[in-house]
């Protein structure tokens, strides 16, 4: 029901709607004139503070004439739906297109995001909505401000939307896009179909890659996963997390494999593999040198020949040396991955200063570095001594072990001189 409201001379009446969005004011016909302060009385007597502009607004509009007793509007708010905006902090022109030939020209237009980036927020500004903010009385609006299912429904591939602060966050390293139904996204992995060969460039890759044939003679930089589902030949590899390598690793050793996480393989011949943790071998292994700080797994018809290989886990292969009287050399010992890179990086530094016209910062940089991996060195030395006594490590051949063959665990050391069948050395106390 409406509220009315009567002039104390009873010629004006207001009638004020139940929502308070509108008044409407009719002046009866009289013989007396209506004095101006009677209808300012009325207005205030009902309280309305807003809605006198829309109302002028809305008799102009429809061309309404103010008659003796004919209701004409004195004050009118409009509640109209809010629109969201929805703001990207990507360049959503720029961005990546996922069905797009990877090459290292393309990646390096491209912007990646990290982990917990806000890639994009849904906001709205109340005070630029056509509508009315306050009813009548001057009572703000309660407006439904934000949708947030459908702002849930735009969060697409590893993307979450936080809907207490109505923003679309990265729930991973990759490049942020928008998918066919307009969804935000974050590629965090690139397929490659064709192989990548003879590139001077290095392939710089910040998120997990999958190569679907062969790698050979490039310099591959990658921040993520690498799975390779073929050959690697004659190619550098910087590998942030795992890498898996569904075919031969071959004469990779300037300088070679290097990998933050485990390295899964068939084959290796002629190349020097460094990894952080795990290498699992499902083949024959020549002329390489392997650093696995976590431990190298070979299959049961695994064979190492001829080579040496680190470890601060354990070694276990089916074959070990050769009848051909190579020389083969396992030794499990404490963190291998720091003390290679230590040696790799010291190298470098006395080769560097042996050049002409050397980068003083260059050189700096590189000092830094290598006292970062002496206090990792460090730390990993403490923390084995600290490790529990029940640990031991081994070194197995579960078929044959061949002369040549000589095998270390920590301090004690033993020289194959014949050819036996397996063998199993233990850490001593």
């Amino acid at each position: 029901m409406s509220k009315i409201l009567t002039s104390k001379s009873g010629r004006v009446t207001l009638e004020v709607s139940d929502d308070g969005m509108s008044a409407w004011m009719t002046i009866h016909r009289s013989t007396k004139l209506i004095n101006e302060n009677e209808i300012l009385d009325l207005i205030d007597e009902s309280g309305i503070q807003y809605g006198f502009e829309q109302a002028i607004h809305k008799v102009r509009q429809d061309g309404l004439q103010k008659e003796f007793d004919q209701a004409f509007p004195i004050a009118i708010c409009e509640y109209k739906p809010l629109d969201h905006q929805l703001k990207y902090h990507f360049d959503i022109d720029s961005s990546i297109d996922p069905n797009h030939d990877f090459t290292p020209e393309y990646l390096n237009t491209l912007t990646c995001v990290e982990s917990g980036t806000i890639i994009a927020d849904s906001s709205i500004n109340l005070f630029e909505n056509e509508g009315s903010v306050y009813n009548i009385y001057g009572t703000m609006l309660q407006y439904d401000t934000f949708d947030q299912a459908s702002n849930n429904a735009l969060a697409g591939s590893n993307v979450i939307y936080d809907d207490k602060t109505n923003r679309y966050i990265a729930k991973t390293t990759g490049f942020p896009y928008l998918d066919s139904e307009h969804r935000i996204c974050i590629l965090d992995s690139i397929v490659i179909d064709h192989a990548l060969e003879f590139n001077d460039e290095p392939f710089r890759c910040p998120i997990s890659i999958v190569v679907n044939s062969n790698i050979t003679n490039i310099e591959l930089v990658c921040n993520g996963n690498v799975t390779i589902n073929g050959s690697v030949a004659d190619a550098r590899i910087v590998c942030e997390g795992d890498l898996a390598v569904n075919g031969d690793i071959i004469n990779c050793n300037k300088p070679g494999l290097h990998v933050k996480g485990s390295l899964s393989c068939n084959n290796i011949t002629d190349s020097r593999v460094i990894t952080k943790a795990h290498l699992h071998i499902r083949g024959t292994v020549r002329f390489s040198h392997l650093v696995a700080d976590k431990g190298i797994l070979g299959s049961d018809n695994s064979e190492f020949i001829s080579g040496n290989a680190q470890s601060c886990g354990n070694i276990e292969f089916g074959t070990i040396g050769s009848s051909e009287k190579t020389e083969t050399e396992l030794e499990i010992t404490i963190s291998p991955y720091y003390k290679t890179l230590l040696m790799i990086k010291t190298k470098e530094l006395i080769n560097l200063k042996q050049q002409d016209d050397v980068d003083p910062e260059e050189i700096s940089i590189l000092k830094d570095t290598i006292t970062d991996l002496e206090n990792m060195l460090d730390t990993e030395l403490s923390g084995f001594l600290q490790r529990p006594r029940t640990d031991k490590f081994h070194i197995i051949a579960q078929h044959d072990i061949y002369p040549f063959s000589s095998l270390r665990v920590l301090k004690h050391s033993y020289t194959v001189k014949n050819h036996q069948k397996g063998i199993q050395l233990y850490e001593k106390d």
